[in-house]
């Protein structure tokens, strides 16, 4: 059990920069199972609640989407809204994101696109995942366009403050700022994230002093996409590694 003086000190920042310590759900051995059935978010935060520490908060980087889960659910108790409600409302009503949004898995979206698998040499249907919990750690789904939206947003004050931009884009432990790596691309200052799920891998490149924003979106969970975005940079400025 977490003394209540640590857990004080886990604060919002940190759990924006995975420096909060707390154990990485999806890496506990019986995480699979979760992950194919429906939940609540509430029930994801009840499984490593009570889990100690990795390390004092702050001091080191460590991915968690734990972290990450529980941001959306502080959104869910502050707002009294659903996490995907919220995100619909602020950001993808507001900037016009038509494409994008919660995953739930019951909805029918025309041109949802099929994840898929490889065992072997031979490609298969993806475990379908319940999106209930990777919650805010990863269940929204969107489009090339949609999110070449949100890149421009984001040379603006339209969703939040310059300093709050500002303090988003500021590294942190080992070169993470809020939900982005800071480094060069090409001797380029950019900002990359990837991830995958099942059936699926993305890695997004954004190169703010050159206005260019790259998305390498695969509904094949095998896809080297951060190659791929990588690749399409070197191209993009006439490089040769």
């Amino acid at each position: 059990m977490v003394s209540s003086a640590v857990l004080r000190a886990v604060t919002i920042h940190y759990l924006l920069t995975h420096t909060a310590a707390i154990p990485g759900f999806t890496e506990f051995p019986d995480n699979m199972r979760f992950e194919r059935l429906p939940t609540t978010v509430a029930a994801t935060v009840s499984r490593f609640k009570d889990k100690p520490l990795d390390f004092e908060p702050g001091t080191k980087m460590r991915y968690s989407n734990s972290g990450y889960v529980l941001l959306g659910y502080i959104i869910e108790k502050i707002t009294g809204r659903s996490y995907g409600e919220f995100i619909g409302e602020r950001i993808f009503q507001v900037l016009g994101m038509k494409q994008s949004g919660y995953d739930h898995p019951a909805n029918i979206l025309p041109h949802r696109a099929a994840g898929y698998s490889r065992v072997g040499t031979n490609i298969i249907n993806c475990i379908p995942f319940a999106m209930d919990t990777p919650h805010a750690a990863g269940a929204l789904y969107s489009t090339v366009e949609d999110m070449l939206i949100w890149d421009g947003a984001l040379y603006s004050d339209r969703l939040v403050s310059a300093r709050t931009l500002e303090m988003m884009f500021t590294p942190f432990k080992n070169d993470y700022c809020y939900g982005w790596f800071h480094g060069k691309i090409d001797n380029r200052i950019g900002y990359v994230h990837g991830r995958g799920i099942s059936g699926f891998a993305t890695q997004v490149i954004r190169l703010a002093n050159d206005r260019v924003y790259i998305v390498a979106l695969s509904n094949f969970d095998w896809a080297k996409s951060s190659d791929i975005a990588e690749e399409l940079s070197l191209l993009l400025f006439n490089t040769q590694q």
